[in-house]
């Protein structure tokens, strides 16, 4: 079996985290994290900015946990 094929079947069975389990593991590397209901839409899309760059986040990653803490709060 080539191993392009054992990498590709390996892509297509990654489990990606949900912005909740995102939001626990990444936010509180560094500080206490905040709870959804800490804060509004517009807040969280200036937080989720910022705190991006500082916790050298992918974007997809950064809206993921932006989507959870909004349906959150």
């Amino acid at each position: 079996m080539p191993t392009d094929s054992v990498a590709d079947a390996s892509d297509e069975f990654k489990i990606e985290k949900s912005g909740a389990q995102l939001w626990g593991e990444t936010c509180n590397r560094c500080h206490i994290a905040p709870s959804p209901a800490d804060y509004n839409d517009t807040d969280w899309e200036t937080i989720s900015l910022h705190m991006r760059v500082r916790a050298n986040l992918t974007e997809k990653e950064s809206k993921k946990i932006e989507e959870f803490l909004k349906s959150a709060n």
